[in-house]
């Protein structure tokens, strides 16, 4: 474990959680268990966008093998966001605004549930990281392979996590990919370059209420940490 900052500060955070967490069918035991995390933490969390994970990977893939139409493919994808969206929204309505917004909204409260505008190719994960920058805020990103590792850990048991590492080796990384086999990447282009640009401090996680719990703090246990 290291620390990532001073721990007598107020925090605001925006939370990506990753489509695989929310999961289908639904994790109803996570989306309870984060659900009262945020209503916990509300005062430090500003936004939580959804990603479209399967429902969206199926969808995506599905178009592609048929129609091959990519603005329909990624336009699936970005419904799957939607929908994971509501779903947050039925477990956080008592906290959050009854509304989905995203990147230039201004809502009336915070925290509220955040997705991406509906641009082909744009990410949850880069509406969230707009969104921090945008606010000054820390960007949580919530997945199921709980960080970055060297290598795709689902395929390499031998593969290591890296607990701290640069937008620019993720950049290098990235592009050593390009033409290769796709791997199991948990942050995309777009993300990095908002990382990059702006500075913003960014974590990827796992879905461990406890490393949640211990970033509010400013202490990441579990995960890898992303500098400019």
């Amino acid at each position: 474990m290291f620390k990532i900052g001073v721990t007598n500060i107020t925090y605001m955070f925006v939370i990506s959680v990753g489509g695989s967490v929310i999961g289908y069918p639904p994790d109803t035991n996570f989306l309870s268990r984060f659900s009262s995390f945020v209503k916990k933490h509300r005062k430090n969390i500003y936004a939580i966008v959804p990603g479209g994970g399967p429902i969206a990977k199926t969808y995506i893939e599905t178009v592609l093998n048929t129609s091959g139409d990519k603005f329909i493919a990624d336009m699936t994808g970005w419904s799957s966001c939607i929908l994971n969206g509501y779903l947050l929204l039925s477990f956080l309505k008592d906290v959050v605004p009854e509304k989905l917004y995203t990147y230039g909204d201004v809502p009336p409260t915070t925290p509220y549930i955040a997705i991406p505008a509906g641009v082909p190719t744009f990410t949850s994960d880069a509406t969230a990281a707009l969104i921090a920058e945008k606010t000054g805020s820390d960007l949580i990103n919530i997945t199921a392979v709980g960080g970055v590792y060297d290598r795709d850990p689902h395929t390499y048991k031998d593969s290591k996590l890296l607990r701290k590492v640069s937008a620019d080796e993720l950049f290098k990384t990235l592009a050593s990919m390009a033409g290769k086999p796709k791997l199991n990447f948990p942050v995309d282009i777009q993300t990095l370059m908002v990382i990059k640009r702006s500075g913003i401090k960014a974590y990827v996680v796992p879905p461990d209420m406890e490393v949640l719990e211990r970033l509010m703090d400013g202490e990441l246990i579990k995960g890898t940490e992303i500098t400019r």
